[in-house]
């Protein structure tokens, strides 16, 4: 990205004169200069599996544990998202993955493109004070088009996994001899250079010469080529007479395959108190600590340049599918601590000099831009909102809570792990407030005290508590503001690219959840059709809600199309579900074919509908024609419009109605009371709050 480019994008105000006097930094050579940046980033990686956050975890981890003895540790540090891609999208731009559209990691993929052309590397390489040289060896998993690639997101040079998983060893029968996997077919553990996996090995490199990613076919254990490609880079690198280096050495491992050298898996041979699954990744483990020690080792002597003057950052994309969480509950794919909380710890001896401090304050990876880039001498404020300069918490300049509160959306569509449930949660740092809502229509709320002192949640869920009733009531109250804040604009084509990388599109297909099956419709009832819109067939009143936002005032547009007889339409403030699974609580505005437009309140026990207002002259209605609905709420005064799709008002219905405030948005095709199956469509909608 060219400097112009970036003016006119984000407008950054850069203060490297002022960064000395932010940053509390000496006259020394070295407290001066821009630091090196090693950011390691490991793959589901538990709260429980390091010496970092637990001083039980099955594996010592001495070199991980160094990070923090030379540096600080956050005992409350958290992740965006509890799966890989989104985790990634917030750590490289500083942005809540739902601002993307990244509720889940099936989203982040299938969507890379939505990610902002920035990243913490081009930012560094054009915006800091001085020049920094950038690469990158690891799990890249933010879209592996050449368009998308590390290359053009400000890296100088790459070499890893484009996508998400890759086996470690080659799997054509040429892996070392001392290859050790554990058999997922048969749950055993085997040693040969026949590796069995399901995943093939998946690694590329940037070639500059051709200016392309070319397939490469490491023989040796991946986990050590991406360290020993990082030792020779650093120690090529970032000496006092040359520009500063950031490094992103983002590891596969501990993510399966689980496969590691036989010599680190002796160690757990014998245990009998792990199954074979865990004795192969705990020796994972082991292998990326002695890795992580190779690092902090190509840093030179403790007292030279490089070592003193080198950020060096490690923490976790998300939580275990397989290893600890300590005391935590859950873990990967969901919101619960064991999920989102991290590993998570900085060294920088030129300057946070608080060796072996532990913060409790709530601060999370998205912080990792603003920090990287203050330290290298810009200001990242303008950019990303929710990214918060760590350094003063650090260096015990302020001690404050960098965050009011931090959020999460997650919808569980990955994989082996698919629920298709919709997780929400707020936290204050003292107090978390978790909303689930499940496919079945039932919803779930939690109210945790996460403080440490009681912070593993099972069996603590404190929502019927009536002395923290005004606590819930802020909570529930910023998590529906934050979600407002997150707009819905979906075209259902997905190849727009919004107004700018600053004010990137929002809302995809798969964030519309049916909430209830009609046994005489096709199967799925909805879908994206051939014409990418979103479609719907059914007799029953089926209906998709987009299950992730939560909307007071706002403005509804939406084309809509009846390809059959029938009816269709948007309800909105809606409940997630009610006593049956054909209704609602909440308003729809629904066309009629035979000529009527009703504005209609669904009632508190879902099994009626009142008519607030409606037109039932003869509207002309025709199928397979597009419609246009614009929809008003604000307060209590809510308007349904029906138009043509060339603007022309055909009907504008009115009512003043408090019943429901705020709640959900979605669609509805046919009534419980139709006796032949309807086709609607949909496409172009936009909620935007008010």
């Amino acid at each position: 990205m060219m400097k112009s480019q970036w003016n006119v994008m984000a407008r950054f105000v850069f203060v490297a004169a002022a960064a000395a006097v932010c940053l509390g930094l000496s006259g020394t050579k070295e407290a001066e200069a821009a630091p090196n940046v090693i950011l390691i980033y490991a793959d589901d990686l538990g709260y429980g599996d390091t010496r970092l956050t637990s001083t039980n975890s099955v594996s010592s981890t001495p070199n991980i544990k160094s990070i923090a003895e030379h540096g600080v540790t956050f005992a409350e540090g958290y992740v965006a998202s509890p799966v890989c891609s989104a985790s990634r999208a917030a750590l490289m731009t500083g942005r809540y993955p739902s601002r993307l559209g990244f509720d889940s990691n099936f989203l982040a993929r299938t969507y890379a493109s939505k990610n902002p052309s920035y990243s913490i590397a081009s930012l560094l390489k054009n915006n800091a004070a001085v020049t920094y040289k950038t690469m990158m060896f690891g799990k890249w998993d933010l879209g592996n088009t050449n368009a998308l690639m590390p290359v053009n997101r400000g890296f100088d040079g790459f070499y890893g996994i484009p996508g998400g998983i890759s086996s470690y060893y080659p799997t054509n029968a040429t892996a070392p001899s001392d290859a050790t996997y554990w058999d997922k077919s048969t749950g055993s553990v085997i040693t040969g250079s026949a590796v069995a996996s399901n995943q093939n090995q998946n690694v590329k490199e940037y070639d500059s010469a051709t200016a392309s990613y070319v397939k490469r076919t490491p023989q040796q254990y991946l986990t050590d080529v991406f360290t020993n490609k990082a030792v020779d880079y650093i120690q090529n690198n970032g000496g006092p007479s040359q520009d500063p280096f950031f490094l992103y050495l983002a590891y596969n491992s501990p993510h399966v395959p689980l496969q590691v050298p036989s010599s680190y898996y002796s160690a757990y041979a014998g245990r009998t108190d792990l199954t074979n699954k865990q004795k192969v990744y705990y020796a994972m483990i082991d292998n990326l600590d002695h890795n992580v020690g190779q690092v902090l080792d190509a840093l030179g002597p403790r007292t030279g340049y490089k070592w003193n003057n080198t950020m060096v950052i490690f923490v976790s994309d998300n939580g275990p599918e397989i290893g600890s969480t300590g005391n935590l509950q859950g873990g990967k794919h969901d919101l619960f601590e064991g999920g989102i909380r991290s590993p998570f710890a900085i060294q920088w001896p030129a300057q946070y000099t608080q060796a072996g401090a532990v913060h409790h304050q709530m601060v999370s990876t998205q912080d990792l831009l603003n920090t990287i880039l203050r330290a290298a001498g810009a200001n990242a404020s303008l950019l990303a909102p929710a990214s918060k300069d760590l350094s003063p918490l650090i260096t015990g300049a302020d001690s404050s809570n960098p965050h009011d509160y931090l959020y999460w959306r997650y919808i569980n569509e990955d994989g082996d792990h698919r629920t298709n449930q919709v997780q929400l949660a707020v936290s204050n740092g003292t107090y978390k407030y978790m909303r689930t809502i499940n496919p079945d229509t039932s919803v779930n709320e939690y109210l945790f005290d996460i403080t440490e002192a009681k912070p593993e949640e099972s069996g603590d869920n404190k929502i019927n508590d009536s002395s923290l009733a005004a606590t819930k009531s802020v909570l529930i109250a910023a998590l529906n503001d934050w979600n407002a804040k997150n707009p819905l604009h979906e075209n259902f084509n997905d190849d727009d690219t919004g107004a700018g990388d600053a004010d990137p599109p929002y809302g995809y297909a798969q964030g519309w959840f049916a909430y209830n099956k009609d046994s005489d419709a096709p199967n799925p009832d909805w879908k994206v059709n051939a014409g990418n819109q979103f479609e719907g067939t059914g007799k029953g009143g089926i209906r998709s809600v987009q299950a992730g936002s939560y909307f007071n005032n706002f403005i509804y547009d939406t084309d809509v199309m009846l390809t059959t007889s029938g009816k269709a339409g948007v309800i909105f403030r809606s409940s997630d579900h009610a006593d049956s699974s054909f209704m609602f609580k909440g308003y729809m505005a629904q066309m009629e074919m035979g000529g009527a437009f009703r504005l209609i309140r669904m009632d508190a026990d879902g099994t009626s509908g009142t008519v607030l207002d409606e037109q039932t002259t003869q509207l002309s209605f025709q199928t397979n024609q597009m419609y246009h609905m614009h929809i008003a709420a604000v307060g209590n005064a809510i308007t349904a419009t029906l138009k043509t799709d060339n603007g022309t008002v055909l009907s504008t219905l009115s009512a003043t109605d408090s019943n429901y405030s705020g709640g959900l948005v979605g669609l509805r095709v046919g009534s419980p009371n139709q006796t032949t199956p309807a086709t609607g469509v949909f496409d172009n909608i936009v909620v935007q709050p008010q």
